[in-house]
């Protein structure tokens, strides 16, 4: 079962975009990955974007991120009725899609900037 839901605009999620950005840049100019996820750690980029990014980025190279998106294993989502938390990141607030089942399981999540709002496609 998926849900599709709109958030708030909040400068957190601004800036877990632009450091999934700067860890694709990073790799290219050969950063180590221990490194990466000393910086990633200190930034609270929830766990599971990390992961999936240098996963990406060691099986395919630098073909470059999803446009200012994420993805995120159930482990690092959280929800309340009208808001979601995303690893150490939250809460933030639903503006559609709430209200929500709280403390549900999620399988994994998409988050991503689309037409100027910001989605998080969740599945259970």
């Amino acid at each position: 079962m998926g849900r599709v839901l709109t958030l708030a605009p909040d400068r957190r999620l601004d800036r877990l975009f632009n450091d999934v950005l700067g860890l694709d840049a990073a790799w290219l100019r050969g950063v180590p990955s221990n490194r990466l996820a000393a910086v990633a750690r200190s930034e609270k980029m929830p766990p599971s974007v990390f992961r999936w990014e240098l996963d990406r980025l060691r099986r395919f190279g630098g073909d470059g991120p999803m446009p200012r998106g994420c993805h995120l294993d159930g482990s690092d989502i959280r929800t309340g009725v009208f808001d979601v938390s995303l690893g150490r990141l939250g809460p933030f607030q639903v503006l559609s899609g709430a209200p929500l089942p709280e403390e549900r399981a999620w399988s994994e999540g998409w988050l991503f900037e689309s037409d100027g709002s910001i989605r998080l496609d969740l599945w259970s």
